[in-house]
């Protein structure tokens, strides 16, 4: 399964945007701040 980090302040796109992925295989890391974002990529690499 491929894994895609998802970052925007609005939590309902976030879903949507999970909703379309799901189901042509990508796992979803979603996230509201940047900050977290960016800590997630340098914890991922």
């Amino acid at each position: 399964m491929k894994k895609v980090l998802i970052v925007d302040d609005e939590i309902r796109m976030l879903d949507l945007i999970e909703v379309y992925l799901q189901p042509h295989g990508y796992e979803c890391i979603k996230i509201s701040q940047s900050r977290d974002g960016l800590d997630i990529i340098k914890q991922k690499r």
